[in-house]
């Protein structure tokens, strides 16, 4: 019984072979750096604290594919707020920022037919990525008194022919640009709609 049971076992290995060597052919996926602004200029507010509220709700499903990229809008965003914004901790005022959305949709593309494209990379997904983020300045009793907004929109494509690894780059470097293009969107409007609560 015993013998039998090990042969059983030696033949499930040898049948196991082919996918273990599959697997182990695939190219290690990539560890994509932090995303950071920490080496920009602070934006300092004559405030106490900074309060960061993110309202954004992923999508659960296809196409929403937040949940499944190496870095998505909304957590960049808050690092955002996170790296550049500062209070000098005077009064009573609070900055608010709120992460009002944040998403990464993909769009699966219709491919041309016919011998004149059998030899052709056409694109297969575009990714449409979108922020908007508001920053607020509240008074001792929560009103508000001041307030400046940035959005931004990208999107990209990748071709039929793409990595696992190919398409984490492609989406890293979308948000990557998203979130730039939301930085010089709110430090242009913080500077130009909240200079008063500037320190």
């Amino acid at each position: 019984m015993i013998r039998s049971l090990t042969r059983r076992r030696a033949l499930g290995l040898i049948g196991l072979g082919p996918v273990i060597a599959a697997c182990a052919s695939e190219p290690p996926r990539i560890t994509f750096p932090q995303l950071t602004y920490i080496n920009l200029p602070p934006i300092t507010f004559d405030a106490q604290g900074v309060d960061i509220r993110n309202e954004v709700q992923p999508g659960p499903t296809p196409p929403h594919i937040e949940n499944s990229i190496p870095v998505s809008p909304a957590w960049a965003a808050e690092r955002w707020a996170r790296d550049r914004l500062r209070v000098n901790g005077a009064g009573g005022r609070q900055v608010r920022v709120v992460i009002k959305s944040g998403s990464v949709i993909q769009v699966n593309l219709a491919r041309q037919t016919g011998i004149a494209t059998t030899f052709t990379n056409q694109q297969a997904q575009r990714y449409d990525a979108e922020v908007e983020v508001w920053v607020e300045m509240l008074d001792e009793r929560g009103f508000r008194i001041g307030f400046a907004s940035g959005a931004a929109k990208r999107s990209t494509s990748i071709a039929q022919d793409a990595t696992l690894n190919t398409r984490d780059q492609t989406l890293y470097n979308l948000v990557k640009g998203l979130t730039d293009d939301l930085n010089t969107e709110l430090d242009r409007n913080i500077k130009q709609f909240m200079p008063t609560f500037l320190a």
